[in-house]
């Protein structure tokens, strides 16, 4: 095979050649490959590779899911809390807790409404992420029966029944009236009515009819109209 060689020669030659096809099979095999690659989106919008075969352990820490995170009680959260929730910045996280300072703890996550500045939209992004925490539903007005009450005197007599909404034509103090009383006055809705008491909670009570004026959306005309039922006691 070799001429012109020795019997040594040749076996050093056909060993060296041994490991050079040796070291050029080891050099192909280290450029393969060693898994394919994935590339799976996260929830932040970037890739992750991902490769298949052998895993680090360290690397593969599995990471809360969004079910997972506590969910932000609106009737205690200070106010950084609130402004993680989204679209809440630091105005209506403010306005947030003095709601429910002036008016009380929130009933439901819907209540959150109330609040000056958050709406539907606002609650419809942030609905996964809130809670009220351990807080009773408000309860049902009793039912009263429409014949009405029996006489307690013992003739059998039936008392009239008593009315649950209020009186329309009745005085309302607007320093303590809720928002069912102020609707019943003229070209008062529910909108205004949660202003009037929004209004009195930031700024103290109304000295004057006329300052209801000062409530925004409510001007001469509808004050006018409602003037001979104003009443602003303390």
């Amino acid at each position: 095979m070799f001429t012109g060689f020795t019997r040594q020669e040749q076996r050093i030659l056909l060993f060296l050649i041994g490991l050079i096809t040796l070291g050029l099979g080891v050099h192909h095999f280290r450029r393969r490959p060693k898994t394919d690659v994935l590339f799976v989106e996260q929830e932040s919008g970037e890739k992750q590779n991902i490769s298949e075969g052998i895993i680090d352990k360290e690397a593969s820490t599995i990471m809360p899911s969004p079910t997972q995170i506590p969910l932000i009680n609106i009737n205690t959260a200070a106010l950084e809390d609130l402004c993680i929730l989204k679209g809440v910045g630091p105005v209506k996280a403010r306005a947030v807790i003095e709601y429910r300072e002036g008016s009380g703890m929130f009933r439901c996550v819907e209540d959150i409404t109330n609040v000056p500045g958050i709406g539907p939209a606002t609650l419809n992004r942030i609905r996964d992420q809130i809670t009220v925490g351990d807080i009773a539903p408000r309860e049902a007005p009793p039912v009263v029966p429409s014949q009405g009450a029996v006489s307690s005197d013992g003739s059998g007599g039936v008392l009239p029944t008593p009315s649950c909404s209020p009186d329309p034509k009745a005085k309302v103090n607007i320093n303590t009236a809720d928002i069912e009383s102020l609707m019943t006055l003229e070209n008062i809705g529910e909108t205004k009515a949660k202003r009037i008491i929004e209004y009195r909670r930031r700024f103290g009570m109304y000295h004057t009819p006329e300052d209801l004026m000062k409530v925004r959306g409510i001007g001469k005309k509808t004050f006018t109209q409602n003037r001979h039922r104003i009443v602003v006691n303390h």
